[in-house]
């Protein structure tokens, strides 16, 4: 998947097993399950209380029973999921798996039934990059391809103005799952999952612009972008990821490369690193390069590039550790679906027994009761 420049992506579910080049892009992932399916108990998994009214399935087959040799399904055989029919307390027949029958002991009205195709992948799975996939959203230079030619004040050189705009690290971003608080359709709970082994570039970039000087003429006039953002609303995990959020570096001979993770020691960046949003984080030390949830690691933060690490509902330290970040640290409310911050939750702020953990950044925030 490819796109130009701060090109976005909106999804409900992504799987990348390859490659995503979007510079300076956005991939957003949100789902909601609109009012209709409200009116009874949500069961996107099977197992579920007879009376639910919507199913999750991956394959019809998983729901249907009874297949005809044509390739469809017998509407009076039973559903291969077991689901009970809340009228009759028997399984239901394919037919009866789209409508609920009305049960007068219960009070149960006539209506519909929805099943709901999960796709590809976990049900609670929002992104997905898989070991060896390369996800590019780094910054880059846009110029003018009909730019004017100018002479260089220096060198003398007649060569087309280099006159554009420079543009940061893009974003990857999950919905959060809690509704809005003013009412309206539910949103899905979503993780983001980076396997280990993926890659994910969200670094800045360094341009070289012509700037005019009055008295002396065009000169070269270097310009950085910031690295981007990672924001899990619904959590998940980056643990064995590989992860650019650098800003724009100075020039170093090529000691920084285009993916994956830098040896800090070796670049010097110019502009702000990127932003790690969580929601009710764990803090550790170590990552362990094994898959686990809603944990990060102060040695990732610390090598990708991060400036600001942002723990929406609050966070838990576990271990000893020391985290510098170069802008701040945030501990605020949780942000409904339509982005605003919950209004009367509780931030909390905790460390497990023996740990000795401390942040330090030039800002650091705490919000909520």
């Amino acid at each position: 998947l490819s796109g130009a420049a701060g090109a976005i992506v909106q999804v409900s579910k992504i799987i990348n097993a390859g490659t995503i080049t979007l510079p300076g892009g956005t991939i957003s992932q949100s789902e909601f399950i609109a009012d209709p399916v409200l009116d009874n108990p949500i069961a996107l998994n099977f197992g579920a209380a007879a009376g639910n009214n919507a199913f999750g399935f991956r394959s019809l087959s998983d729901v249907l029973g009874g297949p005809l040799g044509a390739g469809g399904y017998s509407e009076t055989a039973n559903n291969s999921a077991g689901i009970i029919s809340p009228a009759t307390g028997l399984v239901a027949t394919n037919a009866q798996l789209f409508t609920i029958e009305a049960n007068s002991v219960s009070g149960l009205e006539r209506s519909e039934r929805f099943l709901i195709a999960l796709g590809v992948g976990d049900g609670n799975v929002g992104i997905e990059l898989r070991a060896g996939s390369i996800t590019d959203l780094s910054g880059t230079a846009l110029f003018d391809p009909r730019a004017r030619f100018i002479r260089h004040a220096i060198t003398g050189a007649t060569r087309q103005s280099r006159i554009g705009k420079i543009v940061g690290g893009g974003s990857i971003m999950t919905a959060s799952p809690l509704a809005n608080q003013s009412g309206g359709d539910l949103p899905v709970a979503r993780t983001l999952n980076a396997l280990p082994g993926s890659i994910i570039d969200l670094s800045g970039t360094r341009a070289t612009f012509d700037v005019f000087v009055p008295t002396l003429g065009y000169l070269d006039r270097d310009e950085w972008s910031a690295g981007g953002r990672i924001a899990a609303l619904a959590g998940g995990s980056l643990a064995g990821a590989q992860i650019n959020a650098f800003g724009g570096y100075a020039d170093d001979a090529g000691a920084f490369p285009r993916l994956g993770r830098i040896d800090a020691a070796l670049a010097t960046p110019e502009a702000l690193g990127g932003t790690l949003e969580w929601q009710q984080p764990t803090l550790r030390a170590t990552d362990p390069g094994v898959v686990t949830t809603d944990v990060l690691y102060a040695d990732t933060i610390g090598a990708s590039g991060f400036d600001t690490l942002i723990a929406r509902g609050g966070m838990v330290f576990d271990g000893a550790f020391n985290l510098n970040l170069d802008k701040a640290f945030v501990a605020t409310g949780r942000v409904s679906a339509d982005g605003n911050i919950r209004v009367g939750e509780f931030v909390n702020v905790a460390a497990t027994a023996g740990s000795v953990a401390s942040i330090s950044a030039p800002y650091i925030r705490f919000d909520g009761r």
